[in-house]
């Protein structure tokens, strides 16, 4: 009686193929993606898109005018405080010829006028074309803000920051950290359905 190991393998490799076939062959379109690690309070950018910054002219001396770039997300109810999320933002994004990003902030807002946002600016001396997130080797820890604070953060997850400074660039779009088991649970899937079609077509 032949080994059905082999076919087993081949079973199971069909079945990784396919999968990361599945997961590929869809691809994202143009955007940054904000992902938010609940368990570990940190986030992270991944993804890339382009579009312009907004020139801001410094009439009195022309060597300080900037590009400046801003996407802001308004809340529904107030943080407890005004709190600096990050100075350096632009450590999030890959730096290049195309990146000349010198400066920044990440700020949550609560102002006496209702004005609840979370916004990101980012500054440079010649225009801003591309934004490329780093992705998880880099992350911005959010654990200092008041846990209240913390939760209306992580309430961003589903929803995007829009650009208010710049052109061109879409919304950045607020996600969790993906669960690694996902595609770890399809393909023990693909692998479970072969192997059950392999001793159907035997009894058969």
């Amino acid at each position: 009686m032949p080994s059905i190991t082999p076919r087993i393998t081949r079973l199971c490799a069909a079945a990784v193929v396919l999968t990361v076939t599945m997961l590929t062959s869809f691809p994202a379109a143009a955007a940054v993606v904000m992902r938010i690690d609940t368990e570990n309070n940190v986030f992270y950018m991944e993804g890339i898109d382009s579009g312009n910054a907004r020139f801001e002219p410094n009439p009195i001396d022309p060597s300080f005018s900037t590009y400046d770039l801003q996407f802001l997300h308004t809340f529904a109810t107030q943080p407890s405080a005004s709190a600096s999320i990050t100075n350096t933002p632009q450590n999030l994004f890959l730096q290049g010829a195309t990146l000349p990003i010198s400066g920044g902030n990440m700020n949550m807002i609560r102002s006496t006028f209702s004005d609840t946002y979370v916004f990101i600016d980012l500054s440079a001396s010649s225009d801003i074309t591309t934004l490329t997130g780093k992705g998880s080797s880099e992350t911005v820890s959010y654990a200092s803000l008041p846990a209240a604070d913390q939760s209306l953060f992580e309430s961003m997850i589903g929803q995007t920051m829009s650009l208010t400074t710049g052109t061109g660039y879409s919304p950045i779009s607020v996600q969790a950290v993906p669960e690694p088991s996902i595609c770890i649970t399809a393909v023990a899937g693909l692998a479970a359905g072969g192997y059950s079609l392999f001793h159907l077509r035997k009894r058969g």
